[in-house]
């Protein structure tokens, strides 16, 4: 059972640091999170990230094995989406650079 990845993906919201990564990355995006002073955002990055942990493990610890199993198609789309998604986002970032770069360097010589 361990070996689903829905169970390796509530574990890893719940223990491996995966709650934090993905509440920075989001918030980071939200305007209203950027008014707010450092010490606001390093409180609620900690508070969101602690519900997400604590929502995992309880997941974790209730959801029956069936349910895991059921859940376990779903789960692997999404992970599958949110990983092209990424790799699309940091392709188009890393390119911006590069034609960044390449301008900048035309523009000198």
């Amino acid at each position: 059972m361990t070996d689903l990845e829905t169970v390796k993906l509530l574990t890893q919201l719940a223990t491996g640091g995966l709650a934090m990564v993905a509440v920075s990355w989001l918030l980071e995006r939200v305007s209203a999170f950027q008014a707010i002073s450092s010490e606001a955002k390093a409180w609620t990055v900690l508070a969101l990230t602690l519900i997400v942990s604590l929502l995992s493990q309880a997941a974790l610890s209730l959801a029956s094995p069936a349910l895991l199993l059921t859940l376990e198609p779903y789960v692997k789309v999404a992970l599958g989406v949110i990983t092209a998604w990424l790799t699309s986002q940091t392709y188009h970032a890393v390119q911006k650079r590069v034609n960044a770069a390449k301008s900048d360097d035309g523009a000198q010589g």
